[in-house]
């Protein structure tokens, strides 16, 4: 993969754009537990603390981040 893009999944604004915020974990929680229940059933999904703004979002675990 290239410097640059590497970059841009660094950045602030990528890492927070498109994805749902909530202000605490457990509206976090309660989202994905009804998302499981719905359409939308996603085991691998978690509830995580983002790292630029604070709040959390709803995403699959990223082993790469690790680094």
């Amino acid at each position: 993969m290239s410097d640059r893009r590497q970059s841009i999944w660094r950045d602030p604004l990528a890492e927070c754009f498109g994805k749902a915020s909530f202000v605490t974990a457990a509206l976090a929680q309660r989202v994905l537990t009804r998302m499981r229940r719905g359409k939308r059933n996603r085991a691998s999904s978690t509830a995580y603390r983002c790292r630029f703004c604070g709040q959390w979002h709803i995403g699959t675990p990223n082993k790469k981040r690790k680094r």
